[in-house]
Formats: structure tokens, sequence, C-alpha cells
């Protein structure tokens, strides 16, 4: 990794505030090197709040806050951590969670210069998460938390490039979005689904089963079967089982032998 890339800008919001900047300016009749200069100013001036001194100790409490983009009002650090070590250190301070990532658990989206299209896109789809910049995060420091601060919409002039990398490639959300997509997280273009307006979807309903006519006498057609023959209607045979073979009877026993008979001698007188 080398360098941050160009910022993707927003033409339509671009041209949207430098109209609005020439027309203050020349409503107030002061140059553009005079404005310039003023913003220069503004930004050496930014002070820190400090807990019990300029600002309600602990009134971030229960907040759970994610950070994009830069902060070069506050200084410290380079890259893409321009001001984020300070601008946390001071949410820490006065009681909030800083974390890395938008989440479910996301309340507060701190929006610097140039952030990341991810983070905001998310942060738009989370109904509970509240995009804010360092101004009105040190004006709700100030007053005693983020109820005292009135909700306005956020609108984005430009989104971070990403890193670029030795091979020209840059890793930004941005480069890829199409057109309505950048309109979206820049907050031109607002999508509600409003799912009461929808029609409902439609049920299919199941088909009625079919109902049995009962056939009268008179009018009933003549049966099928009862015009063919009865060999027609008769179940087929069983296929042929294996037979049998018989075997002869045994044979019957021999008679018994007969009685052997006793001689008897005659006895002479």
């Amino acid at each position: 990794k080398l360098a941050t890339g160009a910022p993707v800008v927003i033409p339509q919001v671009a041209a949207a505030r430098a109209a609005a900047r020439s027309k203050e300016m020349a409503k107030a009749g002061v140059g553009e090197d005079e404005a310039k200069n003023a913003l220069v100013a503004a930004k050496e001036k930014f002070k820190i709040p400090v807990p019990g001194v300029d600002g309600v100790a602990d009134c971030l409490k229960g907040e759970t806050v994610v950070l994009t983009g830069l902060f070069p009002e506050v200084g410290g650090g380079s890259g893409l951590n321009l001001g984020k070590d300070r601008t946390t250190a001071m949410l820490v301070s006065f009681g909030a969670k800083v974390t890395g990532s938008v989440s479910g658990k996301t309340t507060v989206l701190l929006v610097g210069k140039e952030p990341g299209m991810s983070k905001v896109s998310k942060g738009r789809e989370n109904k509970a998460t509240r995009l804010m910049d360092l101004r009105e995060m040190v004006e709700a420091i100030r007053s005693g938390g983020l109820s005292q601060v009135e909700e306005k919409p956020m609108v984005i002039e430009s989104f971070s490039a990403g890193f670029g990398f030795r091979s020209g490639r840059q890793n930004g959300l941005a480069l890829e979005a199409s057109a309505e997509e950048l309109a979206i997280a820049a907050g031109i273009v607002e999508v509600e689904e409003d799912m009461a307006a929808l029609p409902a979807p439609s049920k299919k309903k199941k088909p009625a089963p079919a109902k049995k006519r009962k056939a009268k006498d008179t009018d009933a057609a003549p049966d099928v079967d009862d015009m063919l023959p009865p060999s027609l209607l008769a179940p087929p045979p069983p296929p042929p089982g294996k037979k049998k073979l018989a075997l002869p009877p045994p044979p019957a026993p021999p008679p018994p032998p007969p009685p052997k008979r006793k001689r008897v001698k005659a006895m002479t007188a």
C-alpha cells in the first residue's frame, strides 16, 4: 500500500455547494481567497472539549460510535487515520464506546471528510444509527447529549477511494459503485420501502376436488365392463411356480417268518 487515492466526488453535491458558497460570498462581499483563509483559521481554532470544563461528563454514556473519514481539524495521525485517534479519545472521555465497524448496536456514525462509502451505506440502512459530523457531535457534548441536538439529514460531497497499490489499483467501494448507489449513499436520493403501501401477496387457492357425478339409471351409459366377455374380465392366472417332484412311497416291510414247529419224540412201550 502506498497512499490514499483521489476522492470520488459527487458532481451534483459539489456543484450545489459551490453555487451556495459563491452566493454567500457575493452576499457578504467576501472574495474567494478571504473565504479560504477564514475556513483555515476556523479549523486551526478547533478545540477538543474536556469533560467537566466545556462538556458535560458522561453525556455519551450508552452510545456506540463508529468513525469514518478524515478529521483534519482535530489533527494527529496521517493517511486514513488523520484525526481519528484524537477524536476517539475525545468520545471515550465522555463515556462513548468506539468500535471499528457498523452493526445493529451502532447508535452514531461520526462522518468526517471523504468517508468510506461502505460504512455510510450501512449506517443509512440501519434505522437505529444516526449520522453526525464533528461539529454536531461537539455541540451535543457541550449541550449534554445527543437528544439536545436536532437531527439533520446529511449530504456527503465525496467518498474515499481507499488505499492505492503499486499496481495502480484502489480498494474503495465508491470506485465500483453505480451513479444511483452513489446518490443514495451521498444522501441526495432517499429510498424507503413502505411495506404498508405494497399490495399483499395473493394466496394461491387449492383447486377444489372434482365432484363425483351420480349416474342416473335412465340416462347412464352402459358400463364398458358389462360389454366385455367374462374371459377378459377374469384376473390373469398367477405365474407358474416350481413343481415339486413326487417321491415314490417307501417299500413295505417284509412279512415275519413263520414260527418253527417243535418235534415231539414218540415214546416206546
